[in-house]
């Protein structure tokens, strides 16, 4: 055996087999080199649906082994974050058949990187042999001691990969009770936005406000300083406009994302209260936009789709912002991206992701009132209730007090940390009370001494896009409806066509108009078996109708 550099690894040979040394360390048993691993291998119980993470395979002792036993629909990823293990582990399985047929995939460092986000991808029709989207769990398997050289990587890597995939199935559930009211909106509000204003550039202070209990001093502050109130451009999410002017303040603009019309209540008595809603293409446009007196649309990809990515790319979609999950997080995404510069500060307060025994939301918030609305002499104020879930727990807020939180709001805790904990320059939690958001602390009269005092610039776009004209919305619904009356033609008889055309003809128009089964518990991806089609049928005439508003609401101004 020649002798290698302490850096590369080396292959020693023992009675058993070949280990490898690496960087002063044995990789596997100096004895029986494959014995630990087949054990693990052995023992392992794996289920369907299932993505193997197989950290650091190296000489990828018992991957094939593990891939004869595999169940229906799993995938063998060989994780390697060391560059000189990984071409090791790349000449080791270069025969193996599992590899050549699909079932083990070695990925490098680079690779890993996208991993969580590219396991659910619809559009990746072959996610390394296999599905994308099909995943319902993952298991780690530790193949060598190579794991102990990035040990934090392949943790993390392991639990976004976990995050990915449960929040893609939150999603589906989510889709399969809202998904076709959300494609609803979507259409009929994408019919609104040639007649909406670009969401506007703003060079004073923002401030993004949420509905929890931490607004109620904020708005304390406000109205006791006047100056203080002019110093900001106020962006309030929908529940919370009603606290603001049951404090005699009009914000300057409201956030809604929500689809359900319940939400209009939230806007009672706040007639033409906001210079700008901002609304999500996705929520409920009536009781928003009567709120403001200019509206101006951002999409919300709720769903990584082929009709979505169409509208994308032919420039008809508005602003396109992530899917947040909360419109206290959109609200303080837009707020990033609707300041001049990164030198115009942001302060959010009211995002306190939790709440304190008997009270969840701020006082005279839309919530707020909900629960007033209903007291009586045998129901009280307090929603002692929300405590009491099974998912409640008791944390510490950033202002040392107990407070409760469900696991919900601690997700949107942790997003908020994730997505924005030292990404942005010039961002503050001037709340209170709940959470910590990651973001330096800093009271709202600090704002006075950071910038002027400036309005926001009208008619410029802080996403630099245009109003799309009425004429390229009304060719692109006009070419919908037409879509989908020559399938429907199909499915009547009116068209004959041979079998397999047909099904040609119906997946080909499927594929690109996920609209029609998006809502459907099995609509991850379209199928031709006859329930399917049956269902998909009744979503036709549906459609048909939305589309037949949408081209009057355009040719009628």
């Amino acid at each position: 055996m020649t002798h290698s550099q302490e850096n590369e690894p080396c292959l020693v040979e023992t009675a058993q087999g070949f280990s490898v040394k690496y960087k002063g360390r044995f990789l596997y048993s100096k004895y029986n080199p494959k014995a630990a691993i087949l054990r693990a291998v052995s023992n392992a119980r794996i289920l369907p649906d299932t993505l193997i993470l197989c950290c650091s395979p190296c000489l990828c002792y018992g991957v094939e082994a593990l891939a004869a036993v595999l169940p229906e629909n799993c995938l063998l990823a060989g994780c390697e974050a060391e560059e000189e293990l990984f071409a090791l582990a790349d000449s080791q399985s270069r025969t193996f058949k599992c590899r050549k047929n699909g079932g083990f995939v070695l990925l490098s460092r680079r690779d890993l990187y996208s991993l969580p986000e590219k396991i659910n991808r619809y559009g990746e029709k072959n996610f390394y042999g296999v599905t994308a989207g099909i995943f319902k769990r993952t298991l780690r398997l530790d193949f060598s001691a190579g794991v102990s050289l990035h040990s934090a990587f392949y943790s993390e890597l392991f639990c976004a990969v976990q995050d990915s995939i449960g929040r893609f199935w939150k999603n589906r559930l989510t889709l399969i009770k809202f998904g076709r009211r959300y494609c609803r909106n979507f259409f009929l509000n994408l019919s609104k936005t040639a007649f909406s204003v670009p969401l506007p550039l703003i060079q004073k202070p923002i401030l993004a406000a949420g509905a929890g209990e931490g607004l109620e001093q904020t708005l304390l502050e406000l109205t006791e300083d006047a100056h203080l109130r002019e110093t900001f451009f106020i962006l309030a999410a929908d529940a919370a406009l009603s606290a603001f002017m049951e404090a005699g303040i009009a914000p300057d603009a409201l956030v809604s994302e929500e689809s359900q019309s319940v939400i209009v209540g939230a806007f009672a008595g706040c007639k033409n209260a906001c210079a700008y809603a901002f609304l999500s293409l996705s929520s409920c446009y009536n009781g928003a936009a009567f709120a403001a007196k200019k509206s101006c649309f951002y999409a919300t990809e709720f769903e990584d789709r082929t009709f979505i990515r169409r509208l994308r790319e032919k420039t008809l979609l508005p602003p396109l912002i992530p899917p947040l999950g909360s419109v206290g997080l959109s609200a303080f995404y837009l707020a990033l991206r609707l300041r001049a510069s990164s030198a115009v500060p942001i302060f959010v307060t009211g995002l306190d992701f939790s709440y304190s025994l008997g009270k969840t939301h701020a006082r005279g918030s839309f919530h707020d009132r909900i629960k007033r609305s209903f007291i009586n002499r045998i129901r009280s104020l307090e929603n002692l209730s929300a405590a009491c879930t099974p998912d409640a727990q008791k944390l510490t807020g950033k202002d040392g007090k107990t407070v409760i939180a469900a696991a919900i709001l601690m997700d949107y805790a942790r997003i908020f940390r994730s997505y924005f904990s030292g990404q942005g320059k010039n961002c503050f939690d001037a709340g209170k009370s709940g959470l910590d958001l990651g973001l330096p602390r800093l009271s709202l009269k600090e704002a006075l001494h950071m910038t002027d005092l400036q309005e926001p610039v009208d008619g410029k776009c802080a996403f630099s896009v245009n109003i799309v004209e009425k004429e390229q919305l009304l060719a692109y619904f006009t070419e919908e409806q037409a879509a989908l009356e020559s399938l429907k033609s199909i499915f009547t008889g009116e068209r004959t066509l041979s079998e397999p055309c047909a099904a040609f003809e119906i997946e080909r128009s499927l594929n690109v108009r996920e609209y029609l089964f998006l809502h459907f518990p099995d609509g991850t991806k379209p199928r031709l078996d006859t329930d399917f089609l049956k269902r998909v049928r009744t979503q036709i005439d549906y459609f048909l109708k939305i589309f037949a508003v949408c081209i009057r609401n355009l040719k009628n101004d």
